[in-house]
């Protein structure tokens, strides 16, 4: 007679997620060089998550759910890869925590959750962003409002940057 536990083990908690922007390149790269509004980048861009967040396409109101002490990546990628945005790309170029709620006075905190205020990404037209989320229990159930300074490249190598406000929420 067996008196163990027949249960499974259990997975440790969290897990590494991916963040993906994906962006309608060819549009956005044609607002460039020109006078355009946030809600005209916001309409051009979505996120999405390997994490079974969904996908949004309003990045304003878009929340991934994080874990501690885990690698949270962000990469950028075309909509139209093999369409009118193939020979572009997206390059991520820092993730930027917004100190204050002025961005989202509704969110019900703003909370840091990365080591450093800025994360650099690695430069150039295919940059992406890699942190760990501090392993800080307070953080649980927390937001972190933050800006993606991305770049949108051409064919030719030009750029233009632009950025987005949408949030994470920590886990563990």
């Amino acid at each position: 007679m067996s008196h163990g536990n027949n249960n499974p083990p259990s997975d440790p908690p969290g897990k590494p997620v991916k963040i993906t922007l994906t962006v309608e390149a060819s549009s956005l790269f044609a607002l460039g060089g020109t006078t355009y509004t946030q809600v005209q980048v916001d309409a051009l861009c979505t996120l999405s998550d390997d994490n079974n967040d969904g996908t949004s396409t309003d990045v304003k109101t878009y929340v991934a759910n994080v874990y501690l002490n885990h690698n949270v990546q962000w990469v950028g990628e075309v909509r139209y890869p093999e369409g009118v945005d193939k020979g572009f790309s997206i390059a991520i170029d820092s993730i930027v925590h917004e100190a204050s709620q002025i961005s989202d006075p509704d969110a019900p905190s703003n909370q840091n959750f990365f080591a450093d205020g800025t994360i650099e990404g690695g430069g150039g037209r295919s940059s992406n962003v890699n942190a760990v989320v501090n392993n800080n229990q307070s953080l649980i159930n927390q937001l972190d409002v933050y800006t993606i300074n991305f770049s949108v490249y051409d064919q030719q190598n030009n750029n233009f940057s632009f950025l987005i406000d949408p949030k994470l929420r920590a886990n563990n």
